[in-house]
């Protein structure tokens, strides 16, 4: 078992949000469909990204990104249309080239914490697509020691 399997703790990179589950999210059994917490999960990542100062603008300025290397996603109760979710997400273990990523999605009604997930993430050039150390300014908003 890895040392990154288990839920991270918030760190001082946390950002939450609130969203409403959309006609749109939900599938043939009534309830939000597996494929659009992933969808949720890249939007809050950019969101908070974008909240850090590095937005898309910002990725092609500098010429690197990071792209997803592995999702590890835990449905722990369905969501329904029209149910308020608060969104978390925090970043933690950054060494320069990897970054890891937590969420976790709680409905508001019950405080019931539906999903948790993790991605590890790779900054790569955007010319090669290689991976490559993080530039300065990902490291300054990603907090990690330069």
């Amino acid at each position: 078992m890895s040392k990154h399997d288990h839920l991270g703790e918030p760190s001082s990179l946390y950002f939450k949000t609130i969203y409403v589950v959309q006609e749109s999210d939900i599938d043939g059994l009534g309830h939000m469909n597996n494929t659009v917490y992933l969808r949720l999960m890249e939007n809050l990542a950019w969101a908070h990204s974008s909240h850090l100062g590095l937005g898309v603008d910002e990725f092609q300025r500098i010429g690197s990104a990071m792209v997803a290397r592995e999702h590890r996603m835990t449905y722990l109760a369905a969501l329904f249309l029209d149910e308020t979710v608060q969104f978390e997400t925090w970043l933690d273990h950054n060494d320069g080239f990897n970054l890891h990523r937590y969420y976790r999605f709680t409905r508001v009604a019950d405080q019931k914490v539906v999903f948790e997930a993790h991605t590890h993430w790779v900054c790569i050039s955007i010319a090669t697509g290689r991976p490559q150390r993080m530039p300065p300014e990902f490291k300054a908003a990603y907090q990690m020691a330069l």
